[in-house]
């Protein structure tokens, strides 16, 4: 193969992560609403371990084309697990605690994102021959979950507004609390079912009607707000950042990793402040904190190789 078309390759076993992700999200309602939120997780943990082992017998059987298999399915996985996860959480908490329950699953994103730093080390698995363990290893812990999720209860929300019954979404919610409070989430369940039996509608609807048309806006924006922050980015190009600051390769990567734990640390504060401060106030204060951060690096990074060593490490 040429050097244009390793990097053709390349390119497209990075970005099927992406498009396998896309899929999974666009399935998500479909998988939430046949199978159900418990069930549908299983189902998507199950095709998360069977990419896992796809993608780690890539080396072994010396197929490239196994490694973007793997990765699609794994991204299809992916994208499934961000919508089914935060469904299920939202779904079998009690109201009072939903704010921090909406935090958790962010939670365990940020540590995944920090531990796949830490994994892919060349002193862990980074290296020429542990790699396929590297990119097999969300497999076990999709596997842990095959093995937990049969003792967990469906939603009841799910059991009473699709599958419509009133027995299992009862049984359902007296294993989620005490007998005391059973009553009372049921009811809540029960209303909140009620409220949002609507008419359907298109997709047209949200543009037409006023009352759609703001919370539409503000979804939008807030999701593309969040893009914005750059996180990726970061993670991307930290280490070269890094050496750029005149680190040395090893220490380059060793910051990157510390750049994770530092994201780790702040992700465990939200489940604490989100019912404290508030939704909007966090929101707004973490844009205008990432926007000066950026503003900032975007200049340092601008002037580092012009200038002295105290710039460049102004970059960190």
């Amino acid at each position: 193969m040429s050097l244009s078309q390793i990097n053709l390759f390349w390119s497209f076993v990075v970005s099927s992560v992406s498009i396998g992700a896309i899929i999974g999200s666009l399935l998500t309602r479909y998988v939430a609403e046949r199978f159900g939120r418990r069930n549908g997780l299983l189902a998507n943990g199950i095709m998360n371990v069977f990419g896992a082992l796809i993608v780690t017998l890539t080396k072994t059987l010396q197929s490239p084309e196994l490694l973007i298999l793997g990765r699609i399915i794994l991204g299809v996985s992916m994208g499934l697990t961000s919508g089914l996860v935060p469904m299920y959480l939202m779904e079998i908490t009690p109201m009072q605690h939903r704010g921090v329950a909406g935090t958790v699953h962010m939670v365990a994103v940020s540590f995944s994102d920090w531990f796949s730093l830490l994994i892919g080390l060349p002193e862990v698995m980074g290296s020429d021959s542990l790699w396929p363990l590297a990119f097999g290893f969300p497999g076990l812990q999709a596997f842990a979950l095959c093995i937990v999720l049969p003792f967990c209860p469906e939603s009841p929300k799910y059991l009473l507004a699709v599958s419509h019954n009133e027995k299992l979404a009862l049984n359902s919610v007296r294993k989620l609390v005490d007998e005391e409070n059973a009553e009372p989430f049921y009811d809540a369940i029960v209303r909140e079912i009620t409220t949002s039996e609507v008419k359907k509608g298109s997709c047209l609807d949200l543009l037409r009607r006023s009352d759609l048309r703001i919370p539409m806006i503000v979804s939008v924006l807030m999701m593309l707000s969040q893009q914005f922050t750059a996180c990726t980015v970061i993670f991307a190009y930290s280490t070269d950042m890094f050496k750029n600051a005149k680190l040395s390769a090893s220490a380059a990567r060793y910051s990157t990793l510390a750049i994770g734990i530092v994201y780790f640390i702040f992700a465990c504060f939200a489940p604490l402040l989100i019912e404290r401060v508030g939704r909007r106030c966090l929101s707004i204060f973490q844009l205008i904190s990432c926007n000066i951060a950026l503003i900032l690096l975007a200049v340092f990074t601008a002037i580092e190789n012009h200038a002295t060593v105290i710039l460049a490490y102004a970059n960190i």
